[in-house]
């Protein structure tokens, strides 16, 4: 019985549960065929094989393609193959850069495992390998995606012989208080006029989105600007709600997937924004945080960083009275512990998200 649709067709449900099918019609041909996949991951990784080759697409089965045979070793063509996946994966493809890092740490892993069969090596020694190293989450991550995908996509081994499933990551560090790091806005506003003019601009943008770097780097590349005359949005604020201009909204293509959108209430940042894809490129992480330094010293104030800009987005919008809740969404946080864990300690949320003003003036 058809239940649902997905990106290759249909997904079919029966006493075994879900199956995805692919249904196309391509140059005239019309294609009906089981990937006999039971996970949506797994159907995607199928209909790129049948976009490859539709007229000789084969469902893989998986009784004869996961039979074990000879030893299952990491190799650097097996890293090289498993990085260009990731990058090219039709779900939630990862960016360059991460996929580097994968490499980087699966070459660690390469060193250790010395061409011996992962299946046979047991946990106990992986996890001495692993004491006192730095990074473990990093290290642990790589390793077990991709063990993953020798079992999953190249079906290299089994589940039960995978014996990073068991491998356990470090427990989170103690909440942090995040207000140390929180920058105050006379700080922000005394450095401002001591930037050059797209340093400057990238900050007012931080601003007023929140938004991570890289957020704004991908932007200016290839971001959107929503101008929305006419409309209006409730903000909220320690006397209350009141209902202001909204001058526009901005997105931009989450690196996992979704598109974040963020709604501009002021002048200054939707400016900014406009100034920022016009030139179509925002200076490095390393030249934004050189500027700060030196902006910092000309205007006399203790020193930080770009990296503080997010935080301090949050932490001064909850301590104007910013609801928990409104700003874990205009963050983009996935969830709302997440927010409540970083910035617990913080003024207790009351109202929604006042952003920081960088010039003097009413609202737009």
């Amino acid at each position: 019985m058809k239940t649902r649709k997905w990106l290759g067709g249909y997904v079919r449900t029966g006493k075994k549960g879900p199956t995805y099918v692919i249904e196309r019609h391509l140059d005239g041909v019309r294609y009906h065929v089981s990937t006999k996949c039971r996970t949506e991951r797994a159907a995607l990784d199928a209909l790129a094989m049948f976009e490859a080759d539709p007229a000789n697409y084969r469902p893989m089965r998986k009784t004869a393609a996961t039979k074990p045979r000879g030893v299952v070793a990491i190799t650097a063509a097996l890293i090289t193959e498993y990085t260009d996946w990731m990058v090219q994966r039709p779900y939630n493809p990862t960016s360059a850069a991460h996929a580097e890092k994968h490499f980087a740490r699966l070459r660690e892993w390469l060193v250790f495992y010395r061409g011996r069969d992962i299946r046979q090596v047991p946990l106990s020694e992986v996890a001495a390998h692993l004491d006192g190293k730095r990074d473990l989450m990093m290290r642990i991550q790589a390793l077990r995606s991709f063990a993953a995908w020798l079992r999953t996509v190249k079906y290299l081994i089994t589940r039960s012989e995978d014996i990073t499933l068991d491998l356990k990551a470090p427990p989170r560090r103690a909440t942090k208080d995040w207000k140390q790091v929180a920058v105050e806005p006379e700080r922000i506003r005394a450095i401002l006029p001591h930037l050059p003019v797209e340093s400057r601009d990238v900050m007012v943008f931080r601003l007023g989105t929140g938004w991570h770097g890289s957020e704004v780097e991908r932007f200016a590349k290839a971001g959107r600007i929503y101008e929305t005359p006419g409309k209006s949005i409730l903000l909220m604020t320690e006397t209350g709600a009141e209902r202001v201009p909204l001058l526009a909204v901005l997105r931009v293509k989450h690196k996992v997937g979704g598109d974040t959108n963020t709604p501009i209430i002021y002048e200054e940042h939707l400016a900014a924004a406009k100034r920022i894809q016009a030139r179509g490129r925002v200076p490095n992480q390393l030249t934004l945080n050189r500027h700060t330094t030196k902006a910092c010293e000309l205007a006399g104030v203790e020193r930080f960083l770009n990296w503080h800009l997010r935080h301090s987005v949050v932490s001064n919008a909850i301590e104007a009275g910013a609801d928990l809740e409104h700003a874990s969404v205009f963050v983009g946080h996935l969830n709302v512990d997440t927010t409540r864990r970083h910035y617990a300690q913080i003024a207790l949320p009351k109202k929604a998200v006042p952003v920081l003003r960088v010039v003097e003036g009413k609202k737009a």
